[in-house]
């Protein structure tokens, strides 16, 4: 019998890429074929190999085994964390227009004290966190570089405790100097820069809170330092219409940058609820600009995180459990007061775990909760959506402020994954498409 989970994708040329989405191995077909697989009416050999591929089930209880592996798999991984967010600031020197801290009451000048990294690195000694061997610690804000002691003082602290954890930080570079660079690579720190591209897509959402000028000159000048150190950096390039408006520029640009690697942000939590359909087509619209960029990116040589990421989990043959660690409850933030969240996006008392000055535990919020028994595994209807081996479905939070369903659903999320997987089968389809008989393919 045909698996419930079977899911198709329409190609090119009348074509039609077949899989389980749990086990995500497909076979390509025409039309009619698919028909007459589903009718039953195929050979042995065929059988074996649909089979195989998880495309045929001898019953449900198989489709209902595979499902279930994968959904214990991840409540294993409950509590595990693999990424801690320390928001060093809660203020900022530029005032961007999509800033999603523009969506929270965060009160201006608040800095993280060593007391608060002090309380955090106490629960960790403890075991109260239980943080996974490869954690990665990402140094965030507002600007985190606006509380620079505090970040020295958690780098002593992290080298003492975990010594073999990893270190990132996302900065808008303003603050950054010859001396800093060399700082962070002396600590192993990779950087990350936030920029929106040349000087014309830059300086449109970019501005600073006070002054006039020109953002984009200045984080150019400090790239220069990035540049000579050897340091380990990265672009961290917001997704914008005048990006994507001006992608030629933008791709010639970043010719002339060279970054090792570059990560695309798209907007989230900058659509009122009333935009909902403005949200949904820009998601469609970038997840074209983000293939094209990753094709232009690897003729350049340059690393391109997202849609890599995306081929990743396809090529692991099961459904990602989540695009956001924060939704899979394996990541947490510590804000700048000590409290404990998981998303840096989310940081409301209907969201909050606990504090590090609460030395007993933390607990789960219903909130966060719900939003992992909305993750796409754990829910029916995206278990028959063609995009759920890559989709992890993108910002929870947005599903439930931007499109307002009770489900958490990512609505221009699905559109942006289901985009992208029609690509990486059509890729995959031309790459041996020839004379190749249906058991080859």
């Amino acid at each position: 019998m045909l698996s419930s989970c079977v899911v198709s994708t329409k190609l090119k040329d009348g074509m039609l890429a077949v899989y389980n989405s749990i086990f995500c191995d497909p076979v390509f077909m025409s039309s009619e074929e698919f028909i007459t697989v589903s009718d039953g009416k195929i050979t042995s050999d065929m059988y074996g190999i649909l089979k195989r591929k998880g495309i045929l089930v001898d019953d449900e209880q198989d489709d209902l085994y595979r499902i279930d592996f994968v959904r214990e798999k991840v409540r294993d991984k409950i509590g595990t964390i693999n990424f801690v967010i320390m928001m060093m600031s809660d203020f900022c020197n530029l005032s961007c227009d999509y800033c999603i801290e523009k969506q929270y009451n965060i009160v201006e000048g608040k800095c993280m004290t060593n007391d608060v990294i002090d309380g955090f690195f106490q629960m960790v000694s403890s075991g109260l966190i239980n943080l996974a061997s490869n954690v990665e610690f990402i140094l965030y804000g507002g600007e985190p570089l606006l509380n620079l002691n505090g970040i020295k003082y958690f780098l002593d602290r992290k080298e003492i405790a975990l010594p073999e954890s990893k270190c990132s930080i996302v900065t808008n570079a303003i603050l950054l100097d010859e001396e800093l660079v060399y700082f962070f690579k002396e600590r192993k720190v990779n950087v990350g820069i936030s920029i929106d591209g040349p000087k014309e897509i830059t300086d449109c959402h970019r501005k600073y809170k006070k002054g006039n000028g020109s953002v984009y000159d200045d984080v150019q000048k400090n790239l220069s330092y990035l540049c000579e150190s050897g340091v380990e950096w990265s672009l961290s390039i917001t997704v914008t219409d005048e990006l994507m408006n001006k992608k030629d520029r933008f791709f010639k640009w970043i010719g002339e940058v060279r970054p090792r690697t570059v990560a695309f942000n798209l907007l989230k939590l900058s659509f009122a609820p009333t935009e909902a359909t403005i949200a949904t087509d820009y998601y469609k619209d970038a997840s074209y600009f983000l293939v094209e960029a990753h094709m232009k990116l690897q003729e350049m040589k340059i690393t391109e995180r997202d849609i890599t990421r995306k081929i990743g989990y396809f090529l692991e043959h099961q459904p990602v459990v989540s695009d956001c660690a924060a939704a899979s409850l394996n990541q947490l933030t510590i804000n700048t007061n000590g409290d404990i969240h998981a998303c840096q996006c989310y940081m409301n008392q209907m969201n909050t775990f606990g504090s590090v000055f609460d030395k007993t535990s933390y607990t789960i919020p219903m909130t966060s909760l719900k939003m992992f028994e909305n993750l796409p595994i754990n829910r029916a209807p995206c278990l028959k959506c063609n995009a759920l081996p890559i989709c992890g479905g993108g910002c929870l939070v947005q599903g439930k402020t931007v499109y307002c369903n009770d489900k958490y659903l990512d609505e221009g999320y699905c559109e942006y994954a289901k985009n992208i997987m029609t690509w990486i089968f059509q890729r995959l389809y031309d790459s041996f498409r020839g004379d190749i008989p249906l058991e080859g393919r």
